[in-house]
């Protein structure tokens, strides 16, 4: 009986953090998916207002986001055609302050036509 015992409790400790680390992975993949967004819509804002005057920008708080920053970084790309157009490389990073996920970056590319 007391064997029996031991080998339960051993089964119920396993299942109970079992599902703490699922609860934990949920609320990550959660974070990220805001972030995702969140990225994508300061991507668009970018697009909206013409991606040639984007600017970068150092990592703040996202209004009407708590516990989300965001950073905007640009760089010059290679001149691959000699044309004098160097294209520019545009990143926007999110990351959660609170939840367990990683950064989300999304990245465009700007070549003037």
């Amino acid at each position: 009986m007391l064997t029996t015992s031991v080998i339960v409790l051993i089964a119920m400790i396993g299942l109970a953090l079992l599902f703490s680390m699922g609860s934990s992975f949920v609320a990550a993949e959660g974070g990220e998916r805001v972030a995702l967004f969140l990225a994508q819509q300061r991507l668009e804002e970018l697009r909206a207002i013409g991606l040639a005057r984007a600017v970068t920008e150092a990592e703040g708080p996202v209004p009407g986001f708590p516990g989300f920053v965001r950073s905007t970084t640009i760089a010059a790309g290679t001149d691959l055609d000699g044309s004098g157009d160097v294209p520019r490389i545009i990143t926007v990073t999110v990351r959660s302050l609170v939840r367990q996920a990683g950064p989300i970056s999304v990245t465009a590319v700007y070549v003037k036509h």
